[in-house]
C-alpha cells in the first residue's frame, strides 16, 4: 500500500535489473491516477514494455531524483521513493494501487519508469483529477475583463510549445457549475494540466497552483494564455 511504503525508499534495482538498451518506442510512457481521495488510488500506465516491469515513484515537490541503472535518467521529483513495481500486461498497461490518506490528497506527485527502456512518464498528482485544457478561452486581446469568469493557475513548470514559463498565470474558461466547483477544490492547490491540441494529441504536461474561484482574469494576462476545458 502506498501510506505503508511512505516512510521508505526502494531501490528500482531490488528484484527488478534496468537494462541500457531496449526497443525504440514512438510512444511516450502516459501515467494517469483515479479513484477517491481519501481513499483507494491507483496509478495507471500505458505504453510501457509488454511484460516488463513498471518502477512507481512519489514524491511531495518536484525536483530531480537519479534513477538507479539508469545513467543520466532522473525522476522529475525531489527526493523520489518508489512506491511499487507493477508487470506490464500484453497491451503495455500496469497499474498499482494504495490508501492515501487526507493529509496527503492532492500534495503527493508520482511519476513511473518503464524499467527495460529508462522511459519516464509524465508527472500525476496523486489524489486530485487531470485538467485537459486546449487554447483559446473568450479572453480579449490584452487580456482582462470581459464579461466572462475564469478560474486561474499558477504553472510551476514550464511549457515551451505554448510560450509559457513556470510562475505564469494562466486563465481558464469556467462554462458551467462542474467547472466552478473544480476551480474551488483547487484553491491553493497543486493539480495536473494536461495541454492540448484539439483535446487529443497532447502538447505538454504541467503542474499548476489553484489561485481560487472563478473570476475575471488581470488586466496583464495576454491571449496565449486563455484556455478551455475539454470536458
Amino acid at each position: 500500500m502506498l501510506r505503508k511504503l511512505m516512510n521508505r525508499w526502494i531501490c528500482l534495482a531490488a528484484g527488478a535489473t534496468m537494462l541500457l538498451a531496449g526497443p525504440a518506442f514512438a510512444q511516450e510512457l502516459q501515467l494517469t491516477n483515479s479513484g477517491a481521495c481519501p481513499g483507494v488510488v491507483t496509478l495507471s500506465v500505458s505504453n510501457a514494455t509488454p511484460g516488463g516491469r513498471v518502477g512507481f515513484a512519489y514524491g511531495r515537490d518536484p525536483g530531480l531524483t537519479p534513477v538507479p541503472n539508469c545513467p543520466g535518467l532522473v525522476v522529475d521529483l525531489n527526493a523520489a521513493r518508489l512506491a511499487g513495481v507493477a508487470t506490464a500486461d500484453a497491451n503495455g498497461n500496469a497499474s498499482l494501487s494504495g490508501t492515501v490518506v487526507e493529509p496527503l490528497c492532492g500534495s503527493v506527485l508520482a511519476q513511473a519508469v518503464d524499467v527495460a527502456t529508462c522511459r519516464k512518464s509524465n508527472v500525476e498528482v496523486v489524489g486530485t483529477e487531470t485538467l485537459i485544457l486546449v487554447p483559446g478561452g473568450f479572453g480579449p486581446n490584452g487580456g482582462g475583463p470581459d464579461g466572462n469568469q475564469y478560474c486561474r493557475y499558477q504553472l510551476v513548470k514550464d511549457c515551451p510549445a505554448l510560450g509559457l514559463r513556470a510562475l505564469d498565470t494562466i486563465c481558464v474558461l469556467c462554462e458551467n457549475q462542474n467547472h466552478q466547483a473544480r476551480c474551488t477544490r483547487h484553491r491553493s492547490k497543486r493539480v495536473s494540466i494536461r495541454f492540448s491540441q484539439n483535446c487529443d494529441q497532447r502538447i505538454c504536461d504541467v503542474l499548476a497552483i489553484g489561485e481560487g474561484g472563478c473570476a475575471d482574469c488581470p488586466s496583464n494576462v495576454p491571449p496565449n494564455r486563455y484556455f478551455r476545458h475539454c470536458d
